[in-house]
C-alpha cells in the first residue's frame, strides 16, 4: 500500500510512486491493480488503470478535507492565523 500525506499532494510524489510500481510490474511481466477512493479515482486512469468494479462499503463516509482536529498538522493550503 502506498499513500501520500495531504501536505505533499500536488507535488508529483504519487505519480513517481505509481510510475515506479507499474514499471516494476511490467519488467516482471506481472499484472497490477489498485483500490482507489476520492482523488485516486481520477488519478489512476492517467496511468492506464480502468474501473473494473465499484464497491460500496456500508457506513463508510469519504472525508474530502483533512481533519484539523487532533494532530494539529496543517496542509500547505492552510495559512497561519
Amino acid at each position: 500500500m502506498t499513500v501520500t500525506h495531504p501536505a505533499y499532494w500536488r507535488n508529483g510524489h504519487s505519480g513517481v510512486l505509481t510510475q515506479w510500481f507499474t514499471d516494476l510490474a511490467d519488467m516482471d511481466q506481472e499484472s497490477v491493480g489498485v483500490n482507489a477512493v476520492g482523488l485516486g479515482v481520477k488519478f489512476f486512469p492517467s496511468f492506464g488503470f480502468k474501473c473494473m468494479e465499484e464497491v460500496e462499503v456500508k457506513g463508510y463516509e469519504l472525508h474530502r478535507k483533512p481533519s484539523k482536529r487532533g494532530s494539529g498538522a496543517r496542509t500547505r493550503r492552510e495559512k497561519k492565523l
